[in-house]
């Protein structure tokens, strides 16, 4: 019986584009089948529910997510599930951060 993350791995695209605003986090990790309306990837079991792909990915990788945080994607890319590009931190944080980003792309 495979693992949950061997049944993703084969639809996840290690080869990315590397995020603009973030170089340094390296080539994304693209999930290659469903996303949500805000493109966020996710996989679904009929037994299990649904799932975001990058929760998966990061947990794998990092551990549990503390209780009370979310992900916040560093580079930008909702369908990236790379561990690098994903830090645990507060709502307020992330949303902060996403605005900054936005208001720097319309400058």
């Amino acid at each position: 019986m495979k693992t949950l993350i061997g049944l993703l791995a084969p639809h996840v695209n290690k080869n990315g584009g590397v995020p603009s605003e973030r170089p340094e986090l390296g080539p994304c990790w693209l999930w290659a089948l469903r996303t949500d309306r805000n493109g966020y990837g996710y996989y679904s079991h009929r037994r299990k529910g649904s799932r975001f792909v990058h929760r998966i990915m990061y947990e794998h990788h990092k551990g549990a997510v503390p209780e009370g945080l979310v992900l916040d994607h560093l580079g930008r890319v909702p369908a990236c599930c790379n561990p690098a590009d994903l830090e645990s931190g507060t709502q307020g944080e992330n949303v902060r951060r996403g605005q900054g980003i936005e208001v720097a792309r319309r400058l």
